[in-house]
This record gives structure tokens, C-alpha cells and sequence, in this order.
């Protein structure tokens, strides 16, 4: 009988790769990494690649910038911008926000409580809580108060003080 030295046995040398030793289950996850591909290529929802572009040319931009730059498209870009522009015109010491909007669209109403926040908001109250400034949207400008400052789309205002009589609280 041949005698092999104690490290080549022939035995321990390998006919074929180990990868190659089960062939059902390399083609097994070949063709599951394929579906795999072919199903997330599927599930990417349209607009993904533009969406990816924005925020990466975004994030170059000083963070004001960046998130007007980034704002949901879904949402009028000047209502945005007037937002923004509104939550950096707020004086301090205002305790909360009533936001004034010419038409009827919860979805408008939370991004302003997103923007405000930590700031509590009102959409649309009779007047506004002593404390609390007036967010108006739109070219309406009601009677009363004293204008904060005017913004891109709307104006801030500060409601009048209530009277001595005026029992609304």
C-alpha cells in the first residue's frame, strides 16, 4: 500500500470546490436573488429617483434653504415658503399660533403644526388666545391687530388686546 504523508490523505483533497458540491442550492439562492431583484426593482415607487437627486444636490444648501429645497411636492411650494417664513418671523415670547387658511385641507393644517412645533397651533379659531399670534394665508386681511410683519403669501399679526368687556375667555 502507498503511503501519503499526514497532510495530503486522499481523502481530504476535495474532488470539486465546496461551493459547487450542492448544486440545487447555489441555483436555489441564484434564483431567489434574482426574484429578489426583479421584486424590488417593482416595488420603488415612481418619482424615486428624482426625489433621490433633490435631496442630494439639498444637502449642500444651508438648512433654511435645504428645507424649502425639500418640502413635499404634494403641498403648494408657496404655502411652504410662507410657513418657513413665518416660523422664523415669530417674536419671542408668543405662546402659541392661529393659523388662518382660505380653504378647507387638514393635510395643510399638520404640516403648519409640524412646522410650529413645539408651539401649539389652531386652525381657524373665532380669535385667537391672548398670548397667541395670527398666521394668515392668502391676500385676506381681516380688521384689527397690528401687522407683524408681512411674508411671502400671508402676513403675521398680532390679534387686538380684549377689551374689558369681552368675556370670549
Amino acid at each position: 500500500m502507498r503511503r501519503f504523508p499526514p497532510e495530503i490523505r486522499p481523502n481530504s483533497i476535495p474532488s470539486r470546490p465546496r461551493v459547487l458540491r450542492h448544486p440545487r442550492r447555489v441555483l436555489a439562492a441564484v434564483a431567489a436573488a434574482c426574484l429578489a431583484a426583479r421584486l424590488l426593482a417593482r416595488a420603488v415607487p415612481p418619482g424615486f429617483a428624482d426625489q433621490a437627486r433633490s435631496l442630494a444636490a439639498a444637502a449642500q444648501l444651508d438648512p433654511a434653504a435645504r428645507r424649502v429645497a425639500t418640502a413635499p411636492r404634494r403641498f403648494n411650494r408657496d404655502y411652504f415658503v410662507f410657513l418657513e417664513s413665518a416660523r422664523r418671523a415669530l417674536p419671542p415670547g408668543v405662546r402659541g399660533v392661529a393659523l388662518y387658511l382660505p380653504g378647507v385641507d387638514e393635510s395643510a393644517f399638520y404640516l403648519a403644526v409640524y412646522e410650529f412645533a413645539p408651539l401649539p397651533v389652531r386652525w381657524n379659531p373665532a380669535r385667537p388666545d391672548p398670548g397667541w399670534i395670527a398666521a394668515i394665508y392668502g391676500p385676506a386681511r381681516p380688521a384689527g391687530g397690528t401687522v407683524v410683519r408681512e411674508l411671502p403669501g400671508g402676513v403675521l399679526l398680532a390679534p387686538p388686546a380684549p377689551g374689558p368687556g369681552d368675556s370670549s375667555h
